[in-house]
């Protein structure tokens, strides 16, 4: 895997759905008196006035503004597709908040500066070594520095024929466990919220409808829509582990001592 395929996989979704405005990279939750995940997590942890936040996996910079607006700090986005950032430095400039958002293409892990928080919302998914990915973002954070993670957690120890094909949709190098970040991440230092149970729930037999239906789609059009297929696919096995309860939604939080 590459950051190649990271790449074309959302530069596939943007010229999809990037149209839509907010297009649904993130899940959607049922979060009283909360519009996403974004409003949830700017609700509940604080960010000094003046901070300099990371958003590592920003999208088309809808929760970049989000935390902006809601918050005294400067933030900047960051994404591995051009068409992304260019609709989200758009986006910015429209909601009059260019002076407070910057946007760059760019990997997270790719790091120079250093800051008092840096949040990732379902991007270290996509992390070629994760191991890495964890210690470049601590080396980015200031002393006390926040490191909030919003991810897919995968429970099994060995993967399951959903969860492969999970990952081989998403060009993925495997799906995670809490194990995994806590090889580099001190236990007594992070804060976990499960935010699972805010999920509509998904029956799998819809789910597998949904997917003979994608097939006979994919089948019908062609090689040229094959990669959007495997992207909405990917999602639906996704779908099926929650359904099973194979994996769980939950917000890692880090503070750097």
């Amino acid at each position: 895997m590459s950051n190649t395929a990271i790449t074309k996989i959302y530069e596939n979704l943007f010229q999809l759905e990037g149209n839509k405005g907010a297009y649904p990279i993130h899940k959607k939750l049922v979060l009283p008196e909360h519009r996403d995940i974004y409003d949830w997590l700017s609700q509940k942890y604080i960010f000094p006035k003046g901070a300099k936040v990371l958003d590592a996996g920003c999208g088309v910079g809808f929760g970049t503004m989000l935390l902006a607006q809601q918050h005294d700090i400067t933030i900047t986005g960051i994404s591995l597709s051009p068409s992304e950032i260019e609709q989200a430095k758009t986006n910015a400039q429209q909601a009059k908040l260019q002076h407070r958002v910057g946007f760059e293409v760019q990997s997270f892990d790719d790091m120079e500066n250093e800051y008092d928080a840096i949040i990732a919302v379902e991007s270290l998914k996509h992390s070629l070594d994760l191991n890495h990915t964890l210690q470049v973002l601590k080396n980015a954070l200031k002393p006390n520095g926040q490191l909030i993670i919003v991810e897919d957690f995968y429970h099994l120890e060995k993967l399951n024929s959903n969860a492969q094909n999970y990952i081989k949709d998403w060009s993925l190098t495997d799906a995670f466990r809490e194990a995994d970040y806590l090889k580099m991440l001190d236990a007594q230092a992070i804060e976990w919220q499960d935010m699972t149970a805010y999920m509509t729930p998904k029956r799998t037999v819809r789910l597998y409808c949904k997917l003979f239906l994608l097939t006979l789609g994919s089948w019908l059009k062609g090689k040229a829509s094959l990669n959007v297929y495997q992207i909405f696919r990917g999602g639906i096995y996704l779908d099926l582990l929650y359904a099973r309860g194979e994996i769980s939604y939950k917000i890692l939080h880090y503070r750097k001592t």
